[in-house]
């Protein structure tokens, strides 16, 4: 059907009727809306401190950053760098990059995915891609959700209470990633120019927790029992998030990322940990 509405059939066999079967179109096609809210990226750096080679990535991502080209996107552009300890001792390494990483083909490290869907080598070659995915995400990909997230510290700053709300423009399924990064670490990095490690390097926005649910799976959580939130709903959920002796509080953020039912990231929106609260970022 090409029109939204009810459309009912019944079935005839040797002039036998079968019993009516209704069926209900709706259109859920996020192109065909018109997001009043603006789209922010999320961007995922594969990184270790193991690797010689990423600190050369990184510097390559961030040349791609300083061409005037994407000076209207980088603001709108949320980068959570996965530490992995696949060939070394890593002590930024989570559990779940491993299990994030397999999820794309191809890659090495340094690498990098756009909004959970375009992957890449953080290479002379691989670098090339980087630029067109991002711009694909605002231009091809368009918000059909809001996010909001606010993060409020307890009393004696042991806990973090995370709210992310979601509101959708369309009827769709959702699920909710939430992280927690951290920016400016000081600590070990093997580089080309130090092979054997300095110890002084500066970590740039490194994931340091998973909060949402995590069994293998970078899948998030639903905010309803099946995922889906209507038209014009807005749903919330609330996570208690214990805080690290380790983080530095005012250099640590919270990530809220809306999935779609596609599992990439539709929409998503950033706070500060201590006292944080960003609202619904209107176009």
């Amino acid at each position: 059907p090409e029109t939204e509405g009810t459309y009912v059939f019944v079935a005839e066999y040797n002039g036998k009727l079968s019993n009516t079967v209704t069926v209900e179109v709706v259109n859920t096609a996020p192109a065909v809306v018109e997001s009043k809210y603006q789209r922010h990226v999320s961007l995922v750096e594969f990184t270790g401190a193991w690797c010689s080679n990423c600190p050369w990535g990184y510097e390559k991502l961030m040349g791609v950053f300083s061409t005037p080209s994407m000076s209207k996107y980088k603001d709108r552009i949320h980068m959570g760098a996965f530490h992995s300890n696949a060939e070394g001792a890593d002590t930024l390494a989570i559990p779940a990059t491993q299990d994030l990483y397999k999820m794309f083909t191809g890659l090495a490290y340094p690498s990098f995915a756009t909004d959970l869907r375009d992957s890449g080598v953080l290479t002379t070659d691989g670098i090339s891609l980087l630029r067109p995915s991002l711009v694909a995400s605002f231009n091809d990909y368009p918000a059909h959700c809001g996010v909001a997230v606010s993060s409020v510290l307890n009393g004696d700053a042991s806990q973090a209470e995370v709210t992310v709300m979601v509101t959708s423009e369309l009827t769709s399924e959702y699920r909710v990633v939430v992280l927690v990064v951290q920016d400016k670490i000081k600590g070990f990095q093997k580089t080309d120019t130090y092979p054997e490690g300095q110890s002084d390097y500066n970590h740039s926005h490194v994931v340091r927790k998973v909060v949402t649910s995590y069994s293998g799976t970078f899948t998030g959580e639903k905010l309803t029992d099946d995922g889906k939130i209507a038209a014009g709903e807005e749903k919330s959920k609330t996570w208690s998030v214990d805080i690290d002796s380790k983080w530095v509080l005012d250099n640590t953020e919270i990530y809220a990322l809306a999935l779609d039912a596609d599992g990439y990231v539709n929409n998503m929106n950033v706070c500060h940990i201590d006292g944080g609260d960003s609202g619904y970022d209107l176009k």
